[in-house]
């Protein structure tokens, strides 16, 4: 009897342990639900930025290395290939490479304007992809105060 019990609790919480964890996504908030809608619609403009640098060993050191130097996000902005970006993460930065939401492919950028007190920088894209989905923003006139924002 006690070896029937062992073996059948694996199998109940087999067949009922994950319909616990299904109901949780019913159970979003409104506002995590719209947070959920907003990246679903955009997810074709975020990047991912990687900045490389060029480091010699010594003064004759005649092959450089490439090295990751930091990484992070962006967003496309325009059809002709600029990102915004956060200046520290291509700051000291040698040469910039962007990728694509489930692309192997990675793209080469450069840097076109930065303004490091207010932590951002704007790149634009060496060769344009044939997909490029700039990022879909809103009208500012229609927020009042207090209202959230993405």
């Amino acid at each position: 009897m006690k070896i029937k019990r062992i073996l059948i609790l694996p199998l109940f919480f087999t067949l009922f342990g994950n319909s616990a964890f299904s109901g949780e996504q019913k159970m979003l908030l409104e506002n995590e639900k719209n947070t959920i809608g907003v990246f679903q619609k955009n997810v074709r403009s975020v990047v991912n930025v990687s900045n490389i640098q060029i480091a010699r060993r010594g003064v004759f050191d005649f092959n450089p290395m490439a090295i990751p130097a930091g990484a992070g996000s962006g967003f496309i902005w325009d059809k002709e290939g600029h990102i915004v970006t956060n200046y520290h993460v291509i700051a000291n930065g040698d040469s910039f490479l962007v990728s694509f939401h489930k692309e192997k492919k990675q793209y080469k950028a450069k840097v076109v304007g930065v303004e490091p007190k207010k932590d951002i920088a704007v790149l634009k894209l060496v060769e344009l992809p044939s997909n490029l989905s700039p990022i879909q923003t809103g009208s500012s006139q229609a927020l009042v105060v207090g209202q959230k924002a993405i």
